[in-house]
């Protein structure tokens, strides 16, 4: 292993990555698995070459493997994450209360849901009878249709 761990792997964006000298949509899978593996495979060729990669059992063939995938999964959450308290955060900047205006709302409709709810006991009494009487109107309705359905047969025989 005389060549440094960056050069074990293709680092720059090549839009023809199956080499097959035209860029078509059978590159597609091969620019997604370079961009997802990237993350991890970053921190291998960092880690690697440390006294931790021997340790890790990281060589040049765990690009592209399952630790590489773990740590781009790991990665790429974490990248989400930040960008989610981002947004979060250029939000707030912009308008401090915009964020305190949706909870507002959303406890408004917390509220509106609970009266409603309490209405329904109201009306309809207990929760027995709320859940479970459609289906003893629904079941009583097929027993008398099966029931005559009979006695029409007999007369029928």
């Amino acid at each position: 292993m005389n060549q440094p761990w960056w050069q074990h792997r293709q680092w720059k964006f090549v839009a023809d990555m199956n080499r097959d000298g035209a860029v078509s949509g059978g590159d597609v899978p091969h620019w997604v698995e370079w961009l997802f593996f990237m993350p991890g495979d970053a921190l291998i060729a960092l880690i690697g070459p440390t006294q931790l990669g021997p340790l890790l059992e990281l060589t040049p063939k765990s690009f592209g493997s399952g630790t590489s995938a773990l740590l781009s999964v790991a990665a790429w959450l974490i990248a989400l994450w930040l960008l989610f308290y981002l947004v979060l955060f250029v939000v707030d900047a912009a308008d401090p209360t915009l964020r305190a205006e949706w909870r507002e709302r959303r406890e408004a409709e917390r509220l509106a849901r609970r009266v409603h709810k309490e209405r329904q006991r109201r009306l309809y009494g207990n929760r027995f009878f709320r859940r479970t009487g459609p289906r003893l109107i629904f079941a009583l309705v097929v027993v008398v249709a099966v029931v005559l359905a009979v006695a029409f047969v007999k007369d029928l025989l």
